[in-house]
């Protein structure tokens, strides 16, 4: 009788344990999947932020580009209104040689906004890729993928500390939170390096 009853009471201090450790993994998911949410939002507000940068950049390279050529223009305009009341003859080795440096000058202009559309488009590019990956839902699937191959080649074994007269759903169920855990936990480290390199890439763009 004292035996029966002393197994009894351990059967009653285990369910207890496992209601108490269902419920915490369960207010532990809620708990990681809300940070993990905030996280996201406040990565795809960064990358919008790193665009907007981007954007900056280019119309700023395009109002110095629109600058220059209307201080070339403004110059040639002076020299032709010059011309006119103060006619002079040009050496014609000195004029093309100016225009050689003029032409190398522009080349050289060129070659340099090119450079820069092709560095804003990278980053662009590197900005998008880096919330596209941490963002990913795929993440943390080979995790899963893990688990349930070990689940299919050893056997389910949520059970094996389940009495005959338990559900051995509880067990089940924690073992999946707790693998939910450990993925949401892996995300947001991912999530963590992708915005401290996206903001100290900004931090070098400004």
């Amino acid at each position: 009788q004292d035996d029966e009853e002393d197994v009894e009471g351990i059967k009653r201090q285990i369910h207890a344990v496992k209601q108490d450790t269902l419920a915490s993994s369960r207010n532990a998911v809620q708990k990681v999947r809300e940070t993990e949410a905030m996280a996201e939002k406040t990565l795809t507000t960064l990358g919008q932020q790193g665009e907007q940068l981007i954007n900056v950049e280019r119309q700023l390279d395009m109002a110095d580009l629109h600058a220059e050529r209307a201080a070339e223009k403004t110059d040639e305009l002076k020299r032709l209104n010059r011309s006119i009341f103060r006619p002079n003859f040009k050496n014609p080795f000195t004029s093309k040689k100016r225009a050689e440096q003029e032409l190398a000058r522009k080349q050289q202009e060129h070659e340099e906004y090119m450079r820069k559309r092709a560095d804003l488009h990278t980053a662009d590019y590197q900005t998008k890729q880096r919330i596209n990956n941490a963002t990913s839902t795929s993440y943390g699937s080979g995790n899963r993928d893990a688990y349930q191959s070990a689940r299919d080649r050893y056997g389910d074994e949520s059970g094996r500390y389940t009495f005959e007269d338990e559900d051995p759903s509880v067990e089940r169920e924690i073992d999946d939170n707790l693998n939910v855990l450990s993925d949401s936990m892996n995300r947001l480290k991912m999530m963590g390096g992708a915005m401290r390199d996206e903001l100290s890439v900004q931090n070098d763009r400004l």
